[in-house]
């Protein structure tokens, strides 16, 4: 649909397997993705007929699409993978401004973003980050922080905007990225 890239949370299981899913336990189940094993959790069927993916699986498709940028939460603290050569495409995010630092340190050259909302931008750029990636409700509350994050050469991007007025807003406001559940519907207000 032309969007800028994919959003993947990534969990290690118990058995140090990487796996892609939002949420810690699924819906409708009790399979916890960081006390499951690898096994149980790819055997879940998602509403579409797929299984839940192994970050392997989910890479493979993704380096088929050389357009798609990938964003990647890791929900536990693990390990990034090289194999498949799409590191400089890749943009990581995370709740925990620890994991941004220690990411910081394991990638020099990436592009890192800090999800929590708590720190101003200013904040962000002494920390060395490529800037921010907070909620619609933060943004709302502080939207001079799109402003001050681009004067310090920031991007900035919000989460979840699925209305239209919403989008507008944030297009409006002139925020870099907008992680939405509809591409098509942002796409059609951005042409």
């Amino acid at each position: 649909v032309g969007a800028f890239g994919s959003e993947m949370d990534v969990w290690l299981t118990a058995d140090d397997k990487l796996i892609v899913n939002h949420d810690r336990i699924y819906k409708g189940t009790e399979i916890d993705m960081e006390k499951g094993t690898l096994k149980e959790i790819t055997s879940i069927v998602l509403p579409n007929g797929e299984n839940i993916p192994t970050l392997d699986a989910y890479l493979r498709l993704v380096a088929a699409k050389p357009d798609t940028r990938l964003v990647l939460e890791m929900k536990s603290l693990s390990y990034l993978r090289r194999k498949y050569d799409l590191l400089d495409r890749t943009d990581i995010i995370a709740f925990s401004i620890n994991a941004c630092l220690a990411f910081r340190k394991l990638l020099p050259d990436g592009r890192i973003f800090y999800l929590n909302g708590d720190l101003s931008p200013r904040s962000i750029k002494g920390l060395g980050l490529t800037g921010i990636d907070y909620s619609m409700r933060v943004l709302r509350k502080h939207p001079e922080w799109v402003e001050q994050a681009k004067k310090l050469g920031l991007e900035v991007n919000v989460w979840t905007v699925d209305e239209e007025e919403d989008m507008r807003y944030f297009i409006d406001l002139g925020v870099d990225y907008i992680t939405t559940d509809y591409p098509e519907r942002l796409q059609a207000l951005l042409k």
